[in-house]
């Protein structure tokens, strides 16, 4: 059975960091050898190897992989995440028609860094993509793609399931990613594996979107607050140049009901960045919002509140004074708002009368605000 994240390995480990260099070398090594065969019979993701292979050396651990895509992680996901600078290898071997892995030791290398290096290329390679031939003879499959066809049938779905080694009692949350620079889907979505260290992802291209099929030992908040900070953060200077960067998520389920994921994770997309600043959108957090999703944008467009926001928009000042309007109802606080948008909260309030007596929405109230909301999705939607 496959097993993800560093929780399955993390006994064994503990065993080992305590401590390889003060016991029998011979002993040791064969613990480090041990601990790879575990890895390799559990069938490890390509990045729970990585992960384990850095929580054992406790240094940088990187796979440039044959398709080009790179894995490199740190002991732990909080350090991993503040990986932006280049690669430095201390040591690294080529895998013969696998790529290249290596430790980023700083300072001397320790006794066993060799060692786990070999062990981490002979898993690396025996363990290969996951992906098998096709029945037929020709080329291979791409079994993510397989597993959110909703025209594919249960079973094959499960088969899927299997050649990707995601676990049969663990849900899987998927991710649409859409951009709109010229490039490949899967390129984005390789680069935001980075937010998951130690838990089974896999990308492909479906529907014009990157689809990324994510599952952790780790909650689903987890999911969203990860891949919110790395859009925000890691990826700002893309997020800049590149507006529709965004991307929806969907609910946990089982691996075997990922097409529904799959249809969730769009719907939730196309909420993405209706007040700017809500890069990433869940679908679960919608909640009775994705009911407008069902409504014909004929019909959205024919709304009082969604007019009022396209006749906003097309004003001299309207850019501005939408902004304001967006980041008020996104924070629901003035002061927010302003710090938000650098503006002193009585501007924030001049923007809002001014706006509140155009399209006669009472922001101080709650009901206001919710109209105000509502007719901001609904004009996202029109435009999506």
């Amino acid at each position: 059975m496959a097993h993800n994240g560093l929780r399955d390995y993390g006994g064994l480990m503990q065993g080992l960091l305590l401590r390889l260099s003060e016991t029998d070398g011979a002993a040791s090594a064969m613990r480090v050898i041990a601990f790879f065969d575990m890895l390799l019979e559990r069938r490890a993701s390509p990045r729970a190897l990585v992960q384990a292979t850095a929580g054992l050396a406790q240094c940088v651990v990187g796979w440039r992989r044959s398709n080009g895509s790179v894995i490199r992680l740190a002991p732990s996901a909080a350090q991993s995440r503040q990986l932006n600078d280049p690669p430095s290898p201390s040591v690294e071997l080529e895998i013969a028609d696998h790529g290249v892995v290596w430790l980023e030791r700083p300072g001397s290398p320790e006794p066993f860094d060799e060692l786990v290096l070999e062990r981490l290329a002979l898993v690396a390679g025996a363990l290969g993509p996951h992906s098998r031939p096709r029945q037929d003879g020709g080329t291979e499959f791409d079994a993510t793609q397989v597993l959110v066809d909703s025209t594919r049938s249960e079973d094959a779905r499960a088969a899927a399931a299997r050649t990707l080694g995601l676990r049969s009692d663990r849900p899987v949350v998927l991710v649409a990613v859409r951009h709109c620079m010229k490039r490949d889907p899967s390129v984005w979505a390789r680069d935001l594996e980075q937010c998951w260290p130690a838990d089974r992802v896999h990308v492909t291209s479906q529907d014009g979107l990157a689809a990324v099929v994510v599952q952790q030992v780790v909650t689903h908040d987890t999911i969203e607050h990860s891949l919110s900070e790395h859009l925000l953060t890691t990826m700002s200077a893309e997020s800049r140049s590149d507006p529709e960067l965004r991307a929806g998520t969907s609910t946990p389920r089982l691996a075997t009901q990922a097409h529904l994921c799959w249809e969730e994770a769009r719907t939730a997309l196309r909420f993405a960045g209706a007040t700017r600043m809500d890069v990433v959108a869940s679908y679960e957090r919608l909640g009775s919002l994705t009911l407008l999703a069902r409504v014909p944008t004929s019909v959205l467009r024919e709304d009082a509140g969604v007019r009022a926001i396209a006749q906003l928009r097309a004003r001299p000042t309207g850019a501005d004074q939408l902004g304001v309007l967006q980041a008020f109802c996104r924070t629901g606080s003035l002061r927010q708002a302003s710090t938000e948008l650098h503006l002193h909260h009585s501007t924030i309030a001049s923007h809002l009368a001014r706006i509140s007596a155009k399209v006669h929405w009472d922001l101080t109230t709650p009901l206001g605000r919710l109209s105000a909301l509502t007719s901001l999705y609904a004009d996202h939607l029109c435009n999506s």
